[in-house]
Order: structure tokens, then sequence, then C-alpha cells
């Protein structure tokens, strides 16, 4: 199993592929950026990040590295597959514990002190000497054995970089640009690593080096308080340079070592962006004058990824769609059960294949009886293929056969995955199903215009229901789907079994209001 990153040269984003037997598993690394995996110093080119791990990987157990490598693919899954990236952290929680945990600190300690052929640079004394002359105490000197645990640590952390990456790419809407890494680094917090003394000794150095005159140096980011800085300040450290720095002690600079790269990243960090002061790290203060709440909480505090519900009513959602011939039957009660079984069985084939929005949102639309759209955002992978599979049976039962194949179909991967057809291909809505529309949706949206009329010329309106189907219809035409479905469902629509692949109806438009206004019809679950 290996590591390694491609299109480094390229104009693209760098990606982290890890390898294991010919399969591989590919992760955005955009955020790193092409300077985190190239060394620009002449002569140094072929530095490798994941070199040391991936010699570390190879002296493991078969068996273990079929775990590691299993794990990365669970963590790939729940992040193609995040409908809302504020539960990021709690389906990923169990998979990443259980990679870092992998990697026994006092094993890969024993691996980098005897095995590994990393070399400590030599201006890392052995012992502490304590001197008048000489500056910064004991607590912010790092000697040899302390240097080798920052190394362990290093090493280790070089397993998160392919999932911070993806993190802080799906993460940086609801998180901020400010707070991004801190809330990657969250994902460490339940962790055998975050308790090791190597995290404890760069907490302290952390701690005392932004400490050090506060006034003239310590940054920041507004809003930040200085209470609240060393941490922030660790987990940059942590994802900007730990897990990305060379280790190896065998660089063109051979005075320079990781203490002195994080030395001047927070340095840098903690210079004032201006002379204004603007960006001046707030101390936090408790004052009369200070509102009540801030007088609590500091900035990160009050900046926390919340969601709309709790894990208990998450959990009590999921029991409510787990017996999907319950669901099927409240959606369908003539609903034949072989049907059902055969759509169950052939939808599982998404288990491995990326879900697009637009099948969820059709999927969406057909469960709503059962489970509120916004609720479909917190289940699990598993849960929503099982709700698609009674979707296909359900549309298929009721007459939208066309729909019932689309819907459980996956996309085809391939060099040119998207496929762009005219959207304005696909028939317009007829008359009468725009005016059923009309009917069943009459609160409609008036565009907002900073143009003054002359003449009272009445605006156009917009019926929101027309707008969703415009909208799917884009995002379905968007792709080149293969049908999952049984070969019979294929041979019933189209008359025999040709081929799975599928294309879309000219006429998807008013497919699809059929079915929405079948939907809003009270006869829907009757």
């Amino acid at each position: 199993m290996q590591a390694s990153v491609q299109d480094v040269f390229t104009g693209s984003m760098p990606v982290v592929v890890i390898e294991h037997k010919g399969q591989e598993i590919r992760f955005s690394a955009s955020c790193y950026g092409k300077k985190s995996f190239v060394k620009d110093n002449s002569g140094y080119d072929n530095f490798d990040v994941f070199r040391e791990i991936n010699a570390y990987w190879l002296t493991l157990p078969n068996e273990i590295q079929e775990r590691i490598f299993e794990l990365y693919k669970n963590i790939n899954l729940i992040f193609d597959d995040a409908l809302d990236s504020r539960y990021l952290n709690v389906r990923l929680n169990d998979s990443v514990v259980e990679l870092v945990n992998l990697h026994d600190f006092e094993h890969v300690k024993n691996w980098v002190m005897f095995r590994s052929g990393i070399q400590i640079p030599i201006g890392i004394k052995t012992e502490y000497h304590d001197h008048i002359d000489q500056k910064g105490s004991r607590d912010q000197t790092y000697i040899r054995s302390d240097y080798i645990e920052l190394i362990t640590l290093a090493l280790i952390l070089r397993v998160m970089v392919p999932v911070w990456g993806e993190h802080i790419l799906n993460n940086r809407k609801e998180s901020g640009n400010r707070f991004k890494e801190y809330y990657a680094f969250k994902l460490l917090r339940h962790t055998n690593l975050i308790k090791t003394s190597a995290y404890d000794k760069l907490r302290l150095y952390i701690d005392i080096t932004v400490g050090e005159d506060k006034n003239n140096r310590l940054s920041i980011i507004n809003g930040i308080s200085s209470e609240d800085f060393p941490e922030w300040m660790l987990a940059l450290v942590s994802i900007r340079r730990l897990c990305v720095g060379d280790i190896s002690g065998i660089g063109v600079d051979p005075g320079a070592t990781l203490v002195s790269s994080i030395w001047k990243f927070i340095t840098q960090k903690t210079k004032p962006a201006d002379s204004t002061g603007d960006n001046i790290v707030n101390v936090k203060e408790d004052t009369e004058n200070t509102p009540e709440l801030y007088d609590k909480l500091s900035r990160l505090e009050w900046y926390k990824i919340k969601y709309r519900i709790s894990l208990g009513e998450m959990a009590e959602m999921e029991l409510s769609v787990s017996d999907y011939r319950r669901v099927a039957n409240r959606l369908c009660p003539s609903m034949p059960n072989d049907i059902l079984e055969r759509c169950m069985a052939s939808s599982k084939e998404l288990m491995n294949h990326r879900i697009l929005e637009s099948q969820i949102t059709t999927m969406r639309w057909v469960v709503k009886p059962v489970i509120s759209a916004r609720g479909v955002l917190y289940l699990s992978k598993e849960l929503i293929v099982k709700l698609l599979g009674v979707t296909q049976a359900v549309l298929w039962v009721r007459g939208h056969h066309y729909l019932s194949l689309l819907c459980t179909s996956r996309v085809k991967i391939s060099d040119d995955q998207y496929h762009v057809s005219s959207t304005e291909a696909k028939g317009r809505l007829t008359k009468e199903n725009l005016a059923e529309l009309d009917r069943l949706f009459p609160y409609q949206k008036t565009p907002k215009t900073n143009k003054p009329s002359l003449a009272p010329i009445k605006p156009k309106t917009t019926n929101l229901a027309v707008k969703s189907i415009d909208t799917l219809t884009d995002n379905l035409s968007m792709c080149s789907w293969i049908m999952t479905a049984d070969e019979g469902f294929i041979a019933d629509y189209y008359g025999s079994f040709v081929t799975r692949r599928l294309p879309i109806d000219p006429n998807i438009r008013n497919l699809l209001a059929k079915l929405v206004i079948e939907i809003s019809s009270r006869s829907w679950t009757a």
C-alpha cells in the first residue's frame, strides 16, 4: 500500500492517491496547493511527503494494510455522499479514530529511531544545559528525545493529509476561511494521538511562543481571543506544517528543522497585518461594558457548527425508515412484494457508486409522506440506498416507469464523465401541466428589480414548482446514466434488454411534472 501526489506539475490542483493491490482512492489536496508537495530549493526536487509513511506501511502485516485501505475507502465514500457538511464530523469520527489509532505512537517511534534512516539535524542537542546567556527556557527548546517524538507525530499525521484535504474542501463554506483548519483538526480529538507527550510538548511550545510580547506581535485574524489563539494555532501548525513538513533530515539546508519551520510559521501569523492594528488579536477581558454573552464565550466558542437537530432526533429519523417494507407499503399499499425485493436487490449496487443530488431530490419528493426532505440529509448512505430502492419500486408500480429506472441509475465514470446535452431540447411543459402546477402551487415568486418602470407593466412571476423541475432537468441532463435496475424492468419498459445505458427522455420535464402533480394530490398515499 502506498500514497502519492498527482497533478502537482499540471495546471490542476494536486490529488492524493491511495493505492493498494491494483485499487486506488483519490482525495483532493487542493487546500495544500503545489508548494506543500514540491521543494523549490535547487537540487532538491525529489521531496516526497509520503516517502516515510509508505516505508512504514510496508512493515505492517497485510491484514493491517488491508484495514487501513478499507478505512480510507469508507472515508472517501462518506465525503462523496455527505449531503450536509455540518454532519460530516459525526459520520467521519469512527473511521478517522480507527485509522489514526492503527498507527501506534510507540511503535512508529521505534521505527523512526532504528529503521527509518531519518537523520536528526546536527543543531538538535542531546541534553538541555541551562545558561545565563541562552535564550528561551527548557519548555521552548526541543532536545533530541523531544525532536524524535515530534518527527513521529509528523509522520503519523501524514495519514491525515488526504482526509484533511477533502474535509477542508467539503466544509469550507460552513466553517469559513478562518476556521477551516480548526474544524478539520477536531477530527483528532478522540484519537490516542492527541493525548501523546508529543502534542503536550507542542501545545506548550506554541503557548509560550504566542504568549511573548502580545501587544507587539500577537497576530490575528480578527475576532479570536488571546485565550483561543494557541489552540487555533495548534490546528494550523498541524495541518499546514507538520503533516507536510520535511522530516528526512537530508534537505539542502542541514540546519533546517521542523522546529524552526514551526517557529517561522507562528511568527508570520503573529505579525500585525498592517499599521492600523485591525488584525491584532483581541485579548479576552471581562468588563462592565462587555455584553454578557461575550463575557462567557470566546470567538471560537461562538463559531461552532450547530446541527439543526439533536443526535437523538437523527437516530429517531433513521429508525423511522429502517424498515423498508413498512415505508413502501405506506407509500404504495398495493405494493407487490416481488417488485419491491427486486428493486431493493438491484439498488444495492449504488453502495459502490456516488449518488448525485438529482437522485436524492427525486427520492425526497416520493418519500416525503414518511420523512421530511430535510431529514434525508441526516441519513446514512445505506439507508439512502434503501430509500432509493423503495422509490424505484413505488414509481414503477404507480406507472412512472422511466423515472423508476432513472432514480437508481449510476453516473457513468469515464475520462469524459459529464455528458452535457441541451436542456432546451427537453420538451417544454404542456399547457395542461403548467395550469395544474399553477393551481397546486399558487404562490409564485416575483423577481426583484432596481429598474424603475414608467408603464404599469405587470411583472412576470415564477412558479417555484416549475423552477424546481427545470433545475432537476438541467442536473439530470449533465450526466450519462447507467441503469442498475433488474433486467426484467428494463426489458418491460423498452420491449427487450439491449443496453444499460439510459438516455435522458426528451419529454423529461413533463414526466417530472406529472410526478409532482400526482404527489401533490391527496391520493398519493391512499
